[in-house]
């Protein structure tokens, strides 16, 4: 399990988690579609937060 070393990406991580939930419940993802489009969905969402994950651990609140 990967543990982060900065004191800021905890509460990064969290924010997140929080607007990707908040995303998902917005609409964000296609409300009928098949199963590839949500995957990509997800894939496209995660590589999204750990951009945002990494960009603060590079640069600490």
């Amino acid at each position: 399990m990967h543990h982060f070393t900065s004191p800021a990406a905890p509460g990064v991580l969290h924010r997140g988690l929080l607007a990707f939930g908040a995303s998902v419940l917005a609409g964000a993802e296609p409300a009928v579609g098949p199963r590839e489009q949500f995957d990509e969905f997800i894939k496209a969402e995660v590589g999204r937060w750990t951009r945002v994950i990494r960009e603060a651990r590079i640069q600490p609140e």
